[in-house]
């Protein structure tokens, strides 16, 4: 049984995506649109004035889908388009096209960056193309030293822009930062963004290793604000390819617990990471630290300490006991001499 549901139409596609199109005078371009609806919609092509006027188009229409095709484009054709769909059931609001003659990008948008100690990520929304392909120079200076990064390409759907400096990137400095896009028209104004400091690398310090069965418990001192995440690697002391990895997030564990390769003896390493960045490591740290390690200390040098006294007393009467008598030492034992 096939069992077809009415609906009123809604845009299922459109193309450009952008509903933009850039050309210059004497070319031919075409707008289209595809709706889901059932039954199959009618379409209305307009063309809207300035003045808040319009006048209809004529469009080739299939079923659910329309095209408006404009030839041998002239200055006076560079406008809005618009177009409508209705069925019995329903209709869509009019969808908004434009028809722009060939010129240079609009600069970027939105602008927006995240720091760490080790670079910047910036973030931007492009602006129209000016028709042909457009691409973004950026530029970013501190302390007198400048760098660009040119021909960074534009999004294929006109979505936001990610892009990460690290060339030149250090702890507690600020950056200027300008961006502008290009095409074969020319260049867009310059933008920029407020300027970027970056925070200072995170304090870690590794304080204590205990190893509990197959488990080690681990104290450490962290700057948390400027970490995403510490990885562990546990290793065996004498077969280093015999390692676990531990990603550790949850900065609220006290003692952090990490898994062990299969070993008696065990090395770490750390590796502190903001995003993808690598702050800072700790590598070849042995098991151990803390305040545990510090009683044991103590009560190895108070025993040390004990057994060494133990061994003078008794090597001193072993001594008294069998050395000789020196003449001056001569005793009376009888009353006659």
């Amino acid at each position: 049984m096939n069992i077809q549901v009415k609906c009123s139409p809604t845009l299922q596609m459109a193309f450009p995506e952008d509903r933009i199109h850039g050309v210059t005078e004497g070319a031919s371009v075409y707008f289209f649109v595809e709706a889901r609806s059932h039954p199959s919609p009618d379409f209305q092509w307009k063309r809207t004035f300035n003045n808040g006027t319009n006048v209809n188009l004529p469009s080739d229409n299939s079923g659910n889908k329309s095209n408006l095709t404009i030839t041998n484009i002239k200055m006076e054709d560079f406008d809005n388009y618009t177009v409508s769909a209705h069925n019995n059931i329903g209709h869509w609001e009019d969808i908004k096209f434009e028809l722009r003659a060939l010129d240079k990008p609009h600069p970027p948008t939105e602008l927006s960056s995240e720091a760490t100690a080790k670079s910047l990520t910036l973030s931007w929304t492009p602006g129209w193309d000016g028709g042909p392909p457009q691409t973004f120079t950026i530029t970013y200076s501190t302390d007198g030293n400048k760098k660009n990064i040119s021909d960074i390409p534009d999004s294929p759907d006109s979505t936001r822009i990610s892009y990460k400096l690290t060339e030149g990137i250090s702890a507690e400095k600020s950056y200027s930062v300008e961006i502008f896009a290009t095409n074969s028209q020319g260049s867009s104004e310059v933008v920029s963004w407020e300027p970027i400091t970056t925070p200072a690398l995170p304090s870690f310090k590794v304080n204590s290793i205990t190893i509990e069965g197959e488990q080690a418990l681990i104290k450490w001192t962290l700057d948390k604000d400027f970490v995403d995440r510490v990885l562990v690697r546990a290793a065996g002391k004498t077969k280093n390819e015999n390692f676990v990895e531990t990603n550790v997030t949850d900065f609220d564990q006290d003692p952090v617990v990490v898994g062990l390769p299969s070993g008696s003896s065990f090395i770490f390493d750390f590796f502190v990471y903001k995003g993808d960045d690598l702050l800072l490591s700790q590598p070849n740290v042995q098991p151990g630290g803390g305040g545990s390690t510090n009683l044991g200390l103590i009560i190895g040098m108070v025993a040390g300490m004990l057994a060494l006294v133990a061994l003078s007393v008794v090597a001193f009467f072993v001594i008294q006991k069998y050395r000789k008598p020196k003449k001056g030492d001569d005793v009376e034992l009888t009353p006659k001499r």
